[in-house]
């Protein structure tokens, strides 16, 4: 197709009426094949079968002369760490809400809530590898493990478990 995009793109209605600019363009030049008949004037370029056109434009994007490659997929192991399971047990039986808040559930004790079997409040969690602090919330008091390996002090005044996965 034959269309001058430069001066064309300013009035829509110059676009279909192929009118001419004042720089002497013309908006649309005319089909070449098609003759006017009558009041009818000569078909723009765009109206006319693709046979009579004489390409004028360039293509958008230019074709690539590489092979595209295909990419692999990340493995999902790669991706996350593989977590395990670490069980916390807290023996308070008297207690009526056992929860735990540490640095694996941003200290939010309410994400976390301990279930009740016969001896002790118990909860699995898996956690990826890595070095956690952690802390029971028994009945809103917050309390340390006593069975913890290592414990930390922490900015309250008080101690935090620390459980290495």
């Amino acid at each position: 197709m034959v269309i001058r995009f430069g001066y064309a793109m300013h009035n829509f209605a110059e676009l279909l009426g192929g009118a001419r600019r004042s720089c002497g363009v013309p908006a649309i030049q005319a089909c070449p094949a098609s003759s006017g008949r009558g009041d009818r004037p000569q078909q723009p370029l765009w109206r006319c079968r693709p046979s009579n056109l004489a390409i004028d434009m360039q293509p958008r994007y230019k074709r690539s002369t590489t092979a595209a490659r295909p990419v692999a997929p990340t493995p999902k192991a790669a991706e996350r760490p593989v977590e395990k399971p670490v069980e916390f047990i807290s023996k308070q039986l008297q207690a009526q809400s056992v929860a735990i808040a540490g640095t694996f559930n941003k200290w939010d004790p309410q994400r976390t809530s301990l279930r009740k079997e016969r001896d002790a409040w118990k909860i699995t969690l898996w956690l990826p590898p890595g070095r956690y602090e952690y802390r029971f919330v028994v009945d809103g008091q917050w309390l340390s493990d006593p069975a913890a390996k290592e414990s930390v002090p922490n900015p309250f005044g008080g101690v935090n478990s620390i459980v290495v996965v």
